[in-house]
């Protein structure tokens, strides 16, 4: 989490003496989201839309770099989030193997 918030921070548009980190921090997050999600997913949904928010201001016509690490970090979101609704599966479900699909209201709680 320390690590997340700090790239949070480098991210946010007052953070003027951290403009120059913006890449690395969008490079910090793409590596840290999918081990902080299996951590603690309340924690990493909790702070999802700030990461959406600020994250968005990285597609830059004008920095390729940071441009590219910023959907390289959407890619790796999308890969480890569902989007959309998930199947309803029965719990006693053998085919399951273990796996767990969430989906529908992701953001309830």
């Amino acid at each position: 989490p320390p690590m997340i918030d700090f790239g949070l921070r480098a991210l946010d548009i007052t953070s003027v003496n951290l403009a120059h980190q913006a890449p690395s921090a969008l490079s910090a997050l793409t590596r840290l989201f999918q081990p902080a999600l299996r951590q603690c997913p309340t924690m990493v949904l909790s702070r999802l839309p700030e990461m959406l928010r600020l994250s968005l201001a990285g597609i830059d016509s004008n920095d390729q770099n940071k441009t590219m690490r910023t959907l390289i970090f959407y890619r790796n979101l999308v890969m480890w989030l569902p989007v959309g609704g998930a199947l309803n599966i029965e719990s006693d479900d053998n085919e399951s193997k273990g796996t767990i699909q969430i989906g529908e209201g992701l953001m309830d709680q």
